[in-house]
């Protein structure tokens, strides 16, 4: 027997083997000692790895419950526009804006609705962003006419963009009337690529709102000619769209020179505005006319 104290307690079994492990070589028990350690290493490691996936795991559960939890819906959605919209308008908008019940407020996609809502014809932009607690804001800016356009027998509102954005309503007989003499429609919310509308269109918002309200409609032939119908009844013909600005400045001088043309003058040709040309009413003096 070895003379070294045993532990108190030790079974008989753990004392034989205890001296069994004193009785073997030094470089024996060490190579025992160091198969060990690297066996509670391997043991310890694989604690840990277990205890990280069970955390990812419960991380997961818990965003999981964030963004499926009904208490984290969609409660509300507002929106404001700029503009007036008519009732199918306004009820297409709310279709958009509609969410599908329950909707998560942080996995909704805003993106997808705000494309949804440029679609729409009547729609110059639109931003939506998310509100507290829980709600949806959307902010529409609504196209605004600039003239009305006639094309293929129906009259379309167009804005300063060129946009059709709906048929012509009665309230708008007041703006600018544009006559294209073509079979062509226009389709709301595809911007307008016909380069004599689009020449018109920026010269309406840039000039002088006087001589717009002179005119009674504006005709546009299918070769690209170009006639004012004033209200006074005096037809004013511009040709091709040439210098267009300023036979718009000569039609403007010629209205604050003379208010009064109409009872001179039935027509006016300006397509070369260096040698304009006129059409005299009946019964007036070719010699007077000269003499003023």
């Amino acid at each position: 027997m070895p003379d070294y104290p045993y532990p108190p307690r030790w079974s008989d079994h753990a004392r034989r083997k205890w001296d069994h492990i004193l009785e073997e070589p030094l470089h024996t028990r060490r190579f025992r000692q160091g198969t060990l350690a690297r066996q509670q290493r391997a043991i310890r490691r694989a604690r840990r790895l277990v205890l990280l996936v069970l955390c990812l795991v419960l991380v997961m559960e818990c965003i999981v419950a964030v963004f499926t939890s009904p208490w984290f819906r969609v409660r509300q959605v507002t929106w404001r526009a700029t503009g007036l919209l008519l009732e199918h308008e306004a009820t297409a908008v709310e279709e958009v804006l509609r969410f599908r019940s329950p909707a998560s407020w942080f996995l909704v996609s805003l993106g997808d609705r705000t494309r949804a809502l440029h679609a729409l014809p009547f729609v110059r932009s639109a931003r939506m962003q998310r509100g507290v607690p829980f709600s949806i804001d959307a902010q529409i800016q609504v196209r605004i006419p600039l003239v009305i356009v006639r094309a293929g027998n129906r009259n379309y509102e167009v804005d300063a963009d060129g946009v059709p954005i709906r048929q012509a309503r009665p309230a708008r007989r007041h703006l600018p009337f544009i006559e294209l003499q073509r079979g062509e429609e226009l389709q709301p919310g595809r911007p307008l690529a016909d380069p004599v509308v689009t020449s018109l269109i920026q010269l309406a918002r840039s000039n002088e709102p006087s001589l717009w309200l002179r005119i009674a409609k504006i005709e546009v032939d299918p070769q690209d000619n170009l006639c004012l119908n004033m209200l006074d009844g005096v037809r004013i013909d511009l040709g091709n769209t040439e210098e267009l600005a300023r036979k718009f400045r000569l039609v403007q001088m010629i209205y604050e020179r003379e208010p009064g043309i109409s009872q001179r003058l039935r027509a006016i040709n300006l397509s070369n505005p260096d040698w304009p040309a006129c059409v005299v009413r009946r019964g007036v003096s070719v010699a007077a006319d000269a003499g003023e």
